[in-house]
């Protein structure tokens, strides 16, 4: 019997190979098959050279390509991310928290699941996450906690031409 096997297709964009390349690479596949079965050194070194300059020509085609596609995209930071995405193979997972173990138990109730998590990143200051106020005002309860003071922040005049200059 044959064991089923589940096959993951890395899907590559490979339009930056031109009929050109493809053939390079094709005269590259008859170059190692006659290197194969010949011992010639002047074929393998030749061989070594052709493969050396074809991974070239490949390198920059792919720069050109990609440089084109950013420079012509509207979102280019978008762009960027799109095109590292598509060579490492990796797609965006959306995981959002629909559960949580808490305490031995799953919970499926979101507001019980964001309660837990202020509780306990509440815990982490050292105070009892019970002690605050009975509207469950988490920010008042942090604030309380807090013991260092925050200078003010003070404004000054400035000029559009000081603007301007800065630009």
């Amino acid at each position: 019997m044959f064991s089923l096997r589940k096959l993951i297709a890395k899907t590559k964009d490979n339009t930056y190979i031109t009929m050109g390349i493809r053939t390079s690479c094709k005269h590259k596949r008859e170059l190692y098959l006659l290197c194969k079965n010949n011992n010639d050194p002047l074929l393998k070194n030749y061989y070594k050279l052709y493969c050396k300059i074809l991974s070239n020509v490949i390198k920059e085609a792919k720069k050109c390509y990609f440089g084109k596609r950013i420079k012509n995209s509207k979102n280019k930071i978008k762009t960027i991310w799109d095109i590292t995405r598509s060579l490492t193979g990796i797609k965006t997972k959306n995981e959002d928290v629909h559960q949580l173990n808490i305490n031995g138990n799953i919970n499926y109730n979101l507001q019980t699941i964001s309660d837990s998590f202020n509780n306990y990143f509440l815990s982490i200051t050292g105070k009892n996450p019970s002690a605050f106020n009975k509207n469950n005002n988490f920010v008042d309860y942090l604030s309380l906690t807090c013991n260092k003071l925050f200078p003010n922040i003070k404004y000054q005049y400035t000029s559009t031409k000081e603007i301007e200059k800065n630009n």
